[in-house]
């Protein structure tokens, strides 16, 4: 019995079994209908990827979309690639980001103005107006007509192409005087109006979210294509570095976890250093902006408070970090005893360090596929009009957010300034479906994907741990059985863990949709009730999705040795683990903290020598972009290699706590654990009576 459960309430303990050594050949399928629901499952998601790519067009989410649903630059608009909105000011009345819609005329052209210009004087040549007007050489007064119809534009900016639209410089100017280039006369309006700077940069203020996103976002697509190279090169090394800890560990495991705590103390340090530093030079300069969240990222570098919170958190974190080494090194010093155990068995096993390359790209296909289709799911349905504007003033019997059609639309209506004009592409509720059914398959998938590999690598350390003979009594290719054992007989208990995790994924996923949409339109008002509740759900459910996650680690383990069911072995591993909880506590999860600091490590050192690289490449728009793509894919990397060793751990620590209740020293029931662990737990295995009566005898004549 595990000496921290003394009245044996969390279940009966592990019972000697001569037959036992290791994970069991003879075994069954299990959670036979959860491999049906499963396979049925993924056979939907690739009818619904038929689907998408036969009936989506990815070009429509490229592409902006004029009023008439046409894809400017694309198809018969290929020569008109830019959208140019007659009438600027009106998308101060603008919503959204992402379903951006300014209610005024948005037509395809072939260039954006090049200046100011009014519309009734404008040359015929520069003159932009819906596609259905046709007179090519009208006079003053049926241009006049036509702009206070609404079919021609009523003035031109002098503007520049932003993500294909053309975007006034007036509004990136705030000094340029708003008249007309050739005549200096001030631009009006429809009505008459003077066209004023304020109504401008009102005007700016609806579109500036939209095209701070999108415009944010082409600066870094263009920054990644500049640089993909060098990112690909800086992943190939922290790769590198990966495989050479990992090796490194093989023969010096505790070595390398001390330095790995020290370099990472001395990058923290570092780091905080230069921090402080860069703020004692803009707090003395008198040159920092004022701190406030922007979408311009390089004026956080400008920021002293982000260097100031950069170096106060880089402090704190180290100093944690000096505080374990301190006050938990007896307990540092027994999760490394086991993490040179698991060095052991990966050195027996050389293949199991290459095997979550194979997860890896498990794990990308599956991204990859879902990334793929979603872009067709996005883009299908059939094009949606609706009323965008109709003036108080206008006397239209027509309400907005009624759907219309542009080619039959009235142009008395069009002259009153009702609007109507492309929305998105809508689908019947049976795409919403579509969308909800994609996403739980690929947090379903993708959590099968991890099941799996975690699973192989258990039956694999396991077979090493349980093997007497180190050298002799391993299988052949053990990572290989391992694997063959999960697809042959435990698909259904693989997807029923992962479909647990999904699920409560999907739960987060909805929470954190239903607080956006709740702090979107009438309900944007601060509201500390509502925030609290969503907090809570959220902390919730992010606690219960690192619990689920741990039960189904160490059920994969169970089900590696034993072939259970899913319940079965989550019970027992459950069991054992209460049964040892103080072990629990106190090795296992300092052994996963001394991992991850060596995974920090890699990032850290990658991160560091990035950011010395890039920060003086003057071409980038944001030098922040390939370090935190390196930063993100070094710890991808560093993660799956690492997870072998983390693997390694779990399953050694499970099989050691099972040993400790199966056996008890004796000759009939000896430990299979290494010396150094039973030193540890101060446990040896009693010597053979016959060979301990011929030691007494030797050392009797001697």
């Amino acid at each position: 019995m595990g000496e921290d459960d003394v009245d044996g309430k969390h279940g009966k303990p592990k019972e000697f079994d001569p037959e036992f050594k290791g994970p069991i050949q003879n075994r069954g399928c299990t959670d036979i209908i959860c491999c049906l629901l499963f396979t049925a499952f993924v056979l939907g998601l690739f009818v619904l990827g038929v689907f998408a790519f036969i009936n989506g067009n990815p070009s429509r989410l490229i592409y902006p979309t004029d009023s008439y649903g046409n894809l400017c630059g694309s198809g018969n608009m290929a020569d008109k690639p830019y959208l140019l909105f007659f009438n600027i000011l009106e998308c101060a009345k603008a919503t959204g980001i992402f379903s951006f819609q300014c209610p005024t005329q948005q037509i395809c052209v072939s260039s954006c103005p090049t200046t100011n210009m009014d519309g009734i004087r404008s040359p015929i040549n520069e003159t932009v107006c819906v596609y259905h007007v046709t007179s090519t050489n009208p006079s003053s007064s049926e241009r006049a007509k036509q702009v206070q119809d609404g079919v021609c534009a009523p003035f031109y900016l002098k503007s520049t192409s932003q993500v294909r639209r053309c975007i006034p410089e007036v509004l990136q100017n705030s000094t340029s005087a708003i008249v007309d280039s050739t005549t200096g006369q001030p631009l009006k309006t429809p009505t008459g109006a003077t066209i004023n700077l304020a109504e401008v940069i009102n005007g700016e203020s609806g579109i500036a979210r939209f095209l701070n996103a999108r415009v944010i976002g082409t600066a870094v697509v263009s920054d990644v294509g500049d640089t993909w190279y060098l990112i690909l090169g800086a992943v190939g090394v922290a790769m590198g570095c990966s495989l050479l800890y990992i090796i490194l560990m093989r023969w010096i495991a505790g070595p390398m976890v001390w330095l790995s705590m020290i370099g990472l103390a001395g990058t923290l340090g570092y780091s905080a250093y230069y921090c402080f530093n860069q703020y004692s030079i803009l707090n003395a300069s008198n040159t920092s902006v004022s701190f406030q969240f922007t979408t311009n990222i390089k004026e956080f570098g400008q920021m002293k408070g982000t260097w100031l919170a950069g170096g106060i958190t880089a402090s704190v974190v180290g100093g944690i970090l000096l505080i374990i080494l301190i006050f938990l090194r007896d307990r540092v010093h027994i999760a490394i005893e086991l993490i040179e155990e698991a060095s052991q068995a990966v050195k027996t096993m050389f293949s199991t360090l290459f095997f979550p390359l194979f997860s890896f790209l498990l794990q990308l296909a599956t991204i990859a596929w879902w990334v793929g289709v979603e872009l067709f799911l996005l883009s299908t349905g059939t094009k949606l009009y609706e009323i965008t504007n109709v003036p108080a003033s206008s006397g239209s019997n027509l309400t907005a957010a009624s759907v219309c059609n542009p080619a039959n639309f009235s142009l008395s209506e069009l002259s009153r300034g009702v609007i109507c004009q492309f929305v998105n592409y809508a689908g019947s509720n049976a795409y919403i479906y579509m969308q909800i059914y994609h996403l739980f398959g690929f947090l379903w998938v993708l959590n099968f994907v991890i099941a799996l590999s975690h699973c192989t690598l258990a039956g694999a350390f396991a077979s090493w741990y349980w093997a007497w003979d180190k050298k002799k009594d391993i299988p052949t290719f053990p990572v290989f059985n391992a694997l063959w054992r999960c697809f042959r007989y435990h698909i259904g208990s693989l997807a029923f863990g992962a479909f647990i995790i999904a699920v409560v994924q999907l739960i987060r996923i909805i929470i954190e949709f239903l607080e956006k949409q709740l702090r979107a339109g009438p309900h944007a008002k601060p509201n500390p009730i509502r925030d609290f509740f969503f907090n809570c759900l959220r902390c919730c459910f992010w606690c219960l999705e690192k619990f689920l996650k741990f039960i189904n680690k160490n059920a994969y383990i169970e089900i590696a040795i034993y072939g259970k069911n899913f319940c079965v072995s989550a019970k027992n591993a459950f069991s054992l683990l209460l049964r040892n909880i103080l072990r629990v506590a106190i090795v296992d999860n300092v052994t996963d903290f001394l991992l991850f600091l060596g995974k920090l490590l890699i990032v850290g050192c990658t991160g560091i020598a990035s950011f010395y690289y890039f920060r003086n490449r003057s071409d980038l728009n944001y030098y922040l972009v390939p370090v935190i793509i390196i930063i993100l894919c070094a710890y991808v990397i560093a993660s799956v290699f690492f997870s072998v060793f983390n693997m390694a751990v779990d399953t050694l620590f499970l099989c050691f706590l099972e040993d400790l209740e199966r056996n008890d020293g004796s000759p009939e029931k000896p430990y299979y654990m290494s010396k150094d662990l039973k030193r540890i737990v101060h446990k040896k295995n009693e010597k053979p009576k016959d060979e301990a009566d011929n030691k007494g005898e030797m050392a009797e004549v001697a």
